[in-house]
């Protein structure tokens, strides 16, 4: 029994927490929006009929809409980027931005941010590492990011900012500014750190040795006596 338990966890867990994610985004992306497209199909209920009397159903199909119109919006303006003009007005608009004493701070913030993580010609992540965390006696795994600011460098020591994700959610974590000599590099890819981070420590990285051993073995030809 306890065999069947496990395997129906580990078939059901995955999908559920996709779902839940998927779930969060969509909530966190709508909520500023939903709200005018629920009114808004709220004056056609003569048109819509029985779909207004089922709240939740609505609010659903009202999320799935905003979502779609984001969707639809985002690709426009990309397409309006690429012409003289938009670009013209962007200009002006974040001249504009600029000028805002609190909003400028947080518009540089997120735009430096989204500039790092969508950015083609540069990975949001470093290389994976591991450092002493949260003491010397135990380490954790995390990426590095790059160098530290000139504010925050002390004298005679050369310091890195390294990026320390949580589980099971590692979109949250901690940057550390660590001395470089405490930064030891993982031989793991990304995509390897973040499933064991998901799966709470769970996850067994794959041996590469024995993969590489399993494939030299199998393209070396069979022996004939």
């Amino acid at each position: 029994m306890k065999k069947y338990f496990f395997t129906g966890l580990v078939l059901i867990l995955p999908l559920t927490v996709t779902v839940i994610l998927l779930v969060f985004v969509l909530d966190l992306l709508t909520e500023p929006f939903v709200g005018m497209v629920k009114d808004l199909f709220l004056t056609f209920k003569h048109q819509l009929g029985p779909l207004t009397k089922h709240p939740k159903l609505l609010l659903f199909i009202g999320r799935v809409t905003v979502l779609l119109l984001m969707l639809i919006s985002i690709f426009f303006l990309g397409f309006l980027g690429r012409r003289f003009f938009f670009k013209y007005l962007h200009e002006k608009m974040n001249a504009i931005l600029e000028r805002i004493p609190i909003v400028r701070r947080v518009y540089r913030i997120t735009r430096e941010i989204t500039k790092s993580v969508l950015s083609g010609d540069k990975k949001p992540f470093g290389k994976p590492v591991y450092i002493p965390f949260p003491h010397t006696r135990s380490v954790a795994i995390g990426f590095e990011t790059g160098h530290v600011p000139k504010e925050a460098e002390m004298e005679g020591i050369e310091l890195r900012s390294v990026f320390i994700p949580t589980a099971p959610h590692p979109i949250s974590g901690f940057v550390l500014l660590t001395r470089k000599d405490d930064i030891s590099p993982l031989d793991i890819s990304a995509e390897e750190i973040l499933k064991f981070l998901v799966s709470c420590g769970t996850y067994h990285f794959e041996d590469k040795n024995a993969q590489s051993h399993a494939d030299s073995g199998a393209d070396k030809p069979a022996e004939t006596d």
